[in-house]
């Protein structure tokens, strides 16, 4: 039994001057084997098919792909007179026909094909030349491009998965030998959505870490599937981290696993990418995912100036800090102890804080060391400090000193008395009274 088949004859243009379907001339034939020898004559059979070498072309389901097929003549003065194209059986799904046919007579293999004509077609552009196309499947979707000759191709919209198979071009010329072209039209299948997961295994679904500025970071990326098998790279800002595969080129899941020695302070806030890229010619399928870094202050400073300072007076001190993420926590020490009796106040955003500290110090404070100590709670050991020596200014403190003799003093005996002062500033000036005299 022979298949049944309707033709698509193409003999008008639209406005771009393209080729154009004219219901008018849609012929449908019960095409039985002896028709089937004759369009196709000169077939040279399946062992010739099984030997012709098969250049692979990518497509992707949904879009249009374009089949190479050259048809420059062997020699200058030859030309094409026919050009057939089959996908898996002898019977062609599209034709051209470039014999000296008058345009206004293009009425080209109603039923066959005159392929032994000698009719001249050099006088007659290829771009002139009568299309026929299969109307149903693969034909219906087809046109034959011929604008470069070396370059003519068979264009093929919205490509399915029933699309794939081997196509074959066949070149008849006026002069010289048929030439046969093979493509395999393979499609790409994607890759699953990439997965993350961290050093423990665990999948990431939102934010990832968080990980310490200084220490290491590790994220796996996966996708499962892909023909061609995918690459699986990792991104950041465009600019790419690690395109090196871990797994094995026959593992079902391609992997790609991310290592930092050292994070730096750059990438927090930052979101990195997992791209599984299958071919050129399709989209990559991305996985953004933020990350979480705590960093450690990178600057402590007491702000206040280092003034001398009144005894049994409330003085005041600020100390600023930034760099640390989560805002650091400030604290004040005394002599190396928490100073917890004074008010505190506390300020601070996502990258600055300040404390400040109401103080009254006492003459045994003089010379102590304050402290500011910055301390992020969520960084072990990344915390600053700034110390400064606390002066005190009070009054004198005297003690009178007797040498030379005892107290009491015996009459007529030399008795030496010695003022000793403590003070800050320095006493200057001493005054000796008896009673109340000077």
């Amino acid at each position: 039994m022979g298949k049944k088949f309707c033709w698509v004859l193409w003999d008008s243009r639209d406005v771009l001057g393209r080729p154009s379907c004219n219901i008018n001339n849609i012929f449908c034939f019960v095409f039985v084997g002896l028709l089937i020898v004759v369009v196709t004559s000169g077939y040279e059979g399946r062992d010739f098919q099984n030997t012709l070498p098969a250049k692979v072309v990518w497509g992707i389901p949904g879009k249009d792909i374009e089949l190479p097929c050259d048809v420059t003549p062997p020699v200058p003065s030859d030309a094409v007179k026919m050009v057939f194209w089959f996908k898996d059986s002898t019977m062609p799904i599209y034709s051209l026909d470039a014999r000296n046919v008058p345009l206004e007579k293009a009425s080209h293999l109603a039923a066959a094909y005159d392929v032994g004509s000698s009719l001249d077609a050099r006088n007659v552009p290829l771009e002139k030349a009568s299309h026929l196309a299969a109307a149903y499947d693969v034909g219906s979707r087809s046109y034959f491009i011929t604008d470069h000759p070396s370059r003519a191709r068979l264009k093929i919209k919205n490509v399915t998965p029933e699309d794939e198979g081997i196509f074959r071009c066949r070149v008849d010329f006026l002069n010289s030998p048929t030439r046969n072209f093979q493509i395999n039209l393979t499609l790409v299948e994607l890759s699953s959505p990439p997965k993350i997961f961290d050093a423990e295994g665990k999948l990431i679904k939102s934010e990832a870490g968080p990980f310490l500025e200084g220490h290491e970071l590790f994220l796996s990326c996966q996708v499962d599937g892909g023909r061609p098998r995918p690459s699986v790279t990792w991104w950041h800002k465009n600019a790419i981290l690690d395109n090196v595969v871990d797994t094995k080129k026959n593992s079902f899941t391609t992997v790609n696993q991310l290592e930092i020695a050292q994070v730096p302070r750059s990438l927090k806030g930052a979101k990195l990418e997992c791209r599984a890229t299958s071919m050129d010619i399709a989209e990559d399928i991305v996985r953004e995912v933020p990350i979480v870094v705590y960093l450690r202050p990178t600057k402590v400073k007491i702000v206040t100036p280092n003034e001398l300072m009144s005894s049994a007076k409330t003085h005041t001190y600020k100390c600023e800090t930034s760099g640390s993420y989560p805002p650091a926590k400030l604290t004040w020490q005394l002599n190396g102890r928490t100073i917890t009796s004074a008010v505190i106040t506390q300020e601070e955003n996502e990258s600055f804080s300040s404390s400040i500290i109401s103080l009254t110090v006492d003459p045994e404070d003089d010379g102590k060391e304050l402290v500011c100590k910055a301390d992020n709670p969520r960084f072990p050991g990344g915390s600053l400090e700034d110390r400064r020596q606390v002066h005190v200014a009070y009054p004198p403190k005297v003690a009178v000193k007797v040498s030379g003799g005892a107290i009491p003093a015996t009459e007529g005996v030399t008795v030496e008395l010695r003022c000793d002062s403590i003070a800050r500033p320095a006493a200057h000036n001493f005054s000796w009274y008896l009673d109340v005299s000077i």
